[in-house]
């Protein structure tokens, strides 16, 4: 719980700190091994969510509260990516 904008400046700064984290296993781990990004990435996506939740409280902005989101796993492979494009797109294409 953040009591003050000190507290506020401080959670910015780890939230920036997980974000690099998890950018620098998408970089990284995700294009050799899915399952392992997925892995190593779910705890650092709670903590984050858990401390953008703790920053929403105290600006007193509404999300979700933690743990009762559910996470919805983007594709990560070319083809599902494409047809998932696609399917935003409206269009019915295949190659």
């Amino acid at each position: 719980m953040i009591k003050n904008d000190a507290e506020l400046e401080f959670i910015r700064r780890q939230l920036a700190r997980i974000d690099a984290a998890i950018e620098d296993l998408r970089r990284n781990v995700l294009p050799k091994s899915e399952s392992r990004f997925n892995l190593l990435s779910e705890a650092p996506l709670e903590m984050r969510q858990s401390l953008q939740s703790d920053i929403d409280a105290y600006l007193g902005t509404t999300t979700v509260p933690a743990g009762d989101a559910t996470v919805k796993k983007e594709p990560t492979d070319a083809k599902t990516l494409q047809a998932a494009q696609d399917d935003r797109a409206g269009g019915d294409q295949t190659t």
